[in-house]
């Protein structure tokens, strides 16, 4: 009994992380409106991050009037990263033969670690952005990697067939 409860918190963490995955790159898709609420509610944020917000909004406004294909870049981006999530399904159904897909969303998440530090300081991102950014992916790995060792118990093996 003690491993199928253990079975049945490892699918919902799954779920969880499922659906964050699909709702933090659905945001993607209306980054001026978005911006847009984030500055009317600017009375919970201290005053630099309102002046970072202002100026992203205006640079996002700016390019979205001069380069509206710049957008499709990013709403492409987005279904990719929409359909990653889709292959979280299948460990939801059988999370012990379909482990690797887990591991696979861990090395993921782990590259972006390096891919934003070194893009970041080739691209001369700001530290806070590539902070930002990189906070997603801990918020990602976090419940990934509870459940990894959990999903490699020999015990499991019996009971998810």
């Amino acid at each position: 009994m003690k491993h199928k409860k253990l079975v049945i918190r490892i699918k919902y963490v799954l779920i969880l992380f499922f659906i964050f995955l699909v709702l933090s790159n659905i945001t993607a898709f209306r980054l001026e409106q978005e911006l847009g609420i984030l500055l009317r509610m600017k009375g919970y944020f201290s005053d630099r991050a309102v002046v970072f917000m202002h100026s992203m909004a205006q640079i996002i406004l700016n390019t979205n009037n001069k380069y509206p294909f710049l957008c499709n870049g990013i709403v492409c981006l987005t279904f990719v990263l929409i359909n990653i999530a889709v292959a979280f399904i299948e460990p939801l159904r059988d999370s012990i033969y379909n482990k690797w897909v887990i591991k696979l969303g861990m090395i993921t998440c782990g590259m972006i670690f390096l891919l934003a530090f070194i893009n970041g300081g080739i691209s001369q991102i700001a530290y806070y952005s590539q902070l930002l950014e990189c906070s997603f992916e801990v918020i990602g790995l976090m419940p990934l990697f509870l459940c990894y060792p959990r999903i490699s118990q020999p015990e499991l093996l019996t009971l998810n067939k």
